[in-house]
C-alpha cells in the first residue's frame, strides 16, 4: 500500500474512533450502574448521554421535567452529595419489553456529608427506552424511607 493510501486509511480509522461513542451499555442494568457511576464521579457528559432529553425526574416533593432542567439544577447537588455515601444494593429487578425497560432497585445509603450522618433506605425506579440501539433513561423516581 502506498503512503497516500496508508495515510487515508489511517485518517478514516481515526475519524471513526472519534465519531463512535464510548462503549454503549447493552442492558438496562448496565445503564442503571453507569448512571450512578456518572453521578458519583461528576461525569456530566455521561449523564447527558444516559438521560433522554425529555426525562422526568421525581424526587421528594419536586420534579425536573427534562434533562436540561436536571443538569442545570439538582444534578450538581446530587454530584456533591452522592460521593460521600456508600450505596449497598439490596435487591434489583429488571424487566424488558421490546424497546421499553424498567429497573427497580432497593438499596441503603450511608455516609457523612457536611458534618451530618446519613443512613437511609432508598427506592429507585428507572424507566428506559431503546432508541437507535441504545438505552436511555426516560423516568427516574427516587424515594427514601
Amino acid at each position: 500500500m502506498n503512503t497516500m493510501k496508508r495515510t487515508l486509511v489511517g485518517m478514516m480509522g481515526l475519524a471513526l474512533m472519534i465519531a463512535l461513542p464510548a462503549k454503549a451499555q447493552t442492558s438496562p442494568e448496565e445503564v442503571a450502574d453507569a448512571f450512578h457511576k456518572a453521578i458519583e464521579t461528576a461525569d456530566e457528559a455521561a449523564v447527558e448521554r444516559l438521560l433522554a432529553s425529555e426525562v422526568m425526574i421525581l424526587e421528594g416533593g419536586h420534579a425536573q421535567t427534562s434533562r436540561a432542567d436536571y443538569m442545570g439544577g439538582h444534578m450538581k447537588s446530587d454530584m456533591t452529595f452522592i460521593p460521600h455515601m456508600t450505596r449497598t444494593v439490596l435487591d434489583r429487578k429488571a424487566t424488558t419489553d421490546g424497546d421499553l425497560a424498567w429497573v427497580v432497585t432497593f438499596s441503603t445509603m450511608k455516609g457523612t456529608y457536611k458534618g451530618k450522618d446519613y443512613d437511609f433506605a432508598s427506592r429507585e425506579m428507572l424507566v428506559m427506552k431503546k432508541t437507535d440501539g441504545a438505552w436511555q433513561i426516560t423516568l427516574v423516581h427516587w424515594a427514601d424511607k
